[in-house]
């Protein structure tokens, strides 16, 4: 009898990110049910000091959990250690914004080899705007092109001990506010030596990035403050470093 795999979607919430995320998260929620010989929990970190009633959310493949303290890492660490004392296979580290196909859990089931990280690719916008399915490709990873935690698949036992910095990313006192998943799959990609990424023909939908200038700032302190790690980092190529400067520099100009 083949074993079902078991796959935990960890989704970070705060109160205000409800009433204008509920729809399409439900939306991506439904996306990934449904699919045989996977099972599929959705665990909830609500961030809030105040009651609350998420029984919109409620069913009986949700667990949610709620904490006082409001951090986007600190919730992704609660479903890691949730995923690792549950023998969890994987771990889907869902941000409330981005809109799931159902496809995504292909990267589950695609080829897996010690040395690669399947991952999807990124529709930062409309999904209808999509009309041609892209080919799979191999590639060298790129820690700033393939840094997104959301847009891939983690095997549970892979992770170990790693977690989230949970000083910096979206969250009330963290002192930058961007960040932690670079550092993440920086440290995830070094450990389990990864050498390449295979971009799947599937995409993952994130809404287009908000264009205040506050915003801006915060994303530009927080890379940063990444770039400063890479940089004094032995392995990392420097090249690659400079040239990502120069096109957050350019991306920056543009905005």
């Amino acid at each position: 009898m083949i074993r079902n795999s078991r796959i935990l979607v960890q989704i970070p919430l705060v109160e205000a990110d409800l009433p204008k995320l509920a729809h399409s998260l439900k939306q991506s929620m439904e996306s990934l049910r449904g699919r045989s010989n996977t099972v599929v929990l959705f665990f909830v970190v609500f961030q809030t000091s105040k009651p609350v009633n998420l029984k919109e959310l409620s069913a009986p493949d949700v667990k949610i959990i709620v904490t006082d303290i409001k951090s986007v890492s600190h919730a992704r660490n609660l479903g890691i250690e949730f995923a690792q004392k549950n023998n969890f296979d994987d771990i889907i580290f869902h941000d409330a914004s981005i809109c799931y196909p159902p496809e995504f859990l292909n990267l589950a089931s695609a080829p897996r080899h010690s040395d690669t990280l399947n991952i999807a690719r990124i529709n930062w916008g409309c999904p209808a705007t999509l009309t041609k399915q892209p080919s799979r490709q191999r590639r060298r990873p790129d820690i700033f092109l393939h840094s997104y935690v959301w847009a891939t698949i983690f095997p549970v036992h892979l992770i170990d001990d790693l977690r989230f910095n949970e000083a910096i990313g979206p969250g009330e006192k963290t002192h930058l506010k961007c960040g932690e998943d670079i550092l993440f799959m920086h440290a995830f990609l070094e450990r389990n030596c990864i050498r390449w990424v295979c971009i799947e023909p599937v995409y993952v939908f994130h809404p287009s990035r908000p264009a205040s200038l506050e915003k801006q700032l915060q994303y530009a302190e927080g890379q940063g403050a990444i770039y400063r790690h890479l940089l004094s980092h032995p392995l990392y190529p420097r090249t690659k470093l400079f040239a990502w400067l120069f096109l957050f520099w350019c991306n920056g100009v543009r905005h």
